[in-house]
């Protein structure tokens, strides 16, 4: 949610005549994340959020308004789009959403995340037949993403990045529930009223691919300590709360499998925070520290089972 396209008040008016939103009365940028422009904006009609889509053209950022509308329907935690549809701005397309005054949580207790493991699992149940595109930094990107970072690596990162690639190349042979997944559902996606999950943001980056490897991601951000050790009673708290909506399947019980789905999460946020690292510095463009996902595969490869 960095700040990549520059949005004035007066950029809006137009629109916001056209959807019957009043004027503006405030709008600020949101400067955490690293894929759109988002900014929060209050009209005399209510607060919302703007999304402007920096990667995506029309018809493929369409597909996510579908997907959010897809589950809205369903039940799940997740914004309506306004007027359902997108509109362009700036020659990109861009999305207007209610604004949840819910607020994320830092640290999550055992009755967030049972909840947590709850709702992603009933997301899962819901996007098991999604037709969507493949999850944009499945295996594919992993493997030419590696390929180009390699030589900009210092020697010790070359060699985890070696180890960490055997053990993702082993995802292919295993027989895994396939769906659609959400694929970026960090702290900072899901909104909270005290223990309820009130909503899970940023469907963006969402695709086709094991479903294990959105448990994997929660597993590194919700129940990790900042040294990226498992914390097991959080780890088991999430599991509990996903099991009750979707039983794990006997391959995704097994020890290595689940290892190797660890490695390959990790290494997707190690690669994607490398390569943002070493671009040259833009104003207002929010850099993740990969350091945190160094420390998670090297744990991970200390623990190889």
């Amino acid at each position: 949610m960095s700040v990549f396209t520059q949005v004035a008040a007066a950029d809006l008016d137009d629109l916001l005549a056209t959807l019957d939103l009043g004027v503006v009365d405030h709008l600020q940028a949101i400067t955490e994340g690293v894929q759109n422009s988002n900014y929060f904006l209050r009209t005399t009609r209510g607060d919302w959020v703007l999304t402007l889509f920096e990667h995506l053209d029309q018809e493929q950022a369409q597909v996510y308004v579908d997907l959010l509308l897809h589950l809205h329907a369903q039940g799940l935690p997740v914004v309506q789009p306004c007027h359902r549809h997108l509109f362009i701005l700036h020659d990109k397309p861009a999305l207007l959403v209610p604004r949840s005054f819910a607020t994320p949580v830092q640290v999550a207790n055992l009755a967030q995340l049972h909840g947590l493991g709850l709702w992603l699992g009933r997301l899962h149940r819901a996007l098991l037949t999604w037709m969507g595109p493949e999850h944009p930094r499945a295996w594919p990107w992993r493997q030419a993403q590696a390929a180009a970072l390699r030589t900009r690596l210092t020697a010790a990162d070359r060699d985890l990045l070696g180890w960490a690639e055997q053990i993702d190349a082993q995802l292919a042979t295993l027989d895994c529930p396939m769906g659609g997944i959400h694929a970026d559902l960090f702290r900072d996606n899901v909104l909270w009223q005290g223990d309820e999950l009130a909503l899970m943001l940023d469907f963006y980056g969402a695709g086709r691919d094991a479903l294990w490897l959105d448990l994997a991601i929660c597993q590194h951000d919700w129940c990790r300590d900042e040294n990226g050790a498992l914390q097991q009673a959080a780890w088991s708290s999430f599991l509990r709360g996903y099991e009750q909506e979707r039983p794990l399947s006997t391959p995704e019980l097994e020890v290595r499998t689940q290892h190797a789905f660890a490695v390959a999460a990790a290494l997707r946020f190690f690669l994607s925070r490398q390569q943002a690292a070493l671009q040259p510095a833009m104003s207002g463009v929010l850099v993740k520290d990969p350091e945190v996902y160094r420390r998670i595969l090297q744990r991970l490869r200390a623990e190889s089972p």
